[in-house]
C-alpha cells in the first residue's frame, strides 16, 4: 500500500516559474556549489540504495521538509534567513508525494556530511578522533576535514561517519 506524505519545498522563484511553464522541475545541480558536490552525490547513492534509481534526467534530489521545527510547525517560515540568500526571491511549495519516493534524514546531522565534519558515535569516539588528529599534528576546520581524513590511517572513517547520518525510515 502506497502512503502519501506532505513535504514543504523552499526554492528560488525561477523554480516556480519553471514549474508553471513546464509542469515539472528536475534538479540539474545549478544551485549546488562545487564544495558540496561530494556530499550531494553521497546522498544520491543513499537514496538509490533505499528507494531505487533516480530518473535518468535528474542529477540531485529536491530537498524538502517533512517538519520544519517540530510536529506543530511543519511548514518552513520563509522569513528565516537560512532558506535562501538574502534578497533572493523564493517560494514555499506544498507537495503531496508517495512516501516510497522519499528518504527522510535528520537536518542537523546531514550538515556533518555536507560540511565534512566528523560525526562521533559517542564522546569516547570523538576523543579518539581528536587524539588521532593531535598524533598527526592536524587541526580541524570545517572545510579541511575531508582533506585531513586522507592522512589518517583508517580512510574508512569518513565512510562510516557518513553512513551514520541517515534516519532509516
Amino acid at each position: 500500500m502506497i502512503l502519501k506524505m506532505i513535504l514543504w519545498i523552499v526554492q528560488h522563484k525561477i523554480v516556480w516559474d519553471k514549474l508553471c511553464s513546464e509542469r515539472r522541475y528536475k534538479t540539474d545541480g545549478f544551485f549546488v556549489d562545487e564544495y558540496h558536490i561530494v556530499p550531494y552525490n553521497w546522498m544520491v547513492l543513499q537514496m538509490e540504495r533505499r528507494i531505487g534509481p533516480k530518473p535518468p534526467d535528474v542529477k540531485f534530489p529536491v530537498w524538502g521538509w517533512y517538519q520544519w521545527e517540530d510536529a506543530r510547525r511543519k511548514m518552513p517560515d520563509l522569513r528565516c534567513s537560512s532558506h535562501l540568500p538574502k534578497g533572493t526571491e523564493g517560494v514555499r511549495l506544498k507537495i503531496n508525494i508517495d512516501d516510497c519516493k522519499v528518504l527522510l534524514s535528520d537536518f542537523e546531522t546531514w550538515h556533518y556530511v555536507l560540511n565534512y565534519w566528523y560525526l562521533a558515535q559517542s564522546e569516547a569516539d570523538f576523543d579518539r578522533f581528536e587524539q588521532e588528529l593531535k598524533k598527526n599534528n592536524l587541526e580541524v576546520g570545517q572545510k579541511e576535514l575531508f582533506q585531513i581524513t586522507m592522512f589518517l590511517p583508517d580512510l574508512q572513517k569518513l565512510k562510516r561517519m557518513m553512513s551514520r547520518v541517515l534516519i532509516h525510515s
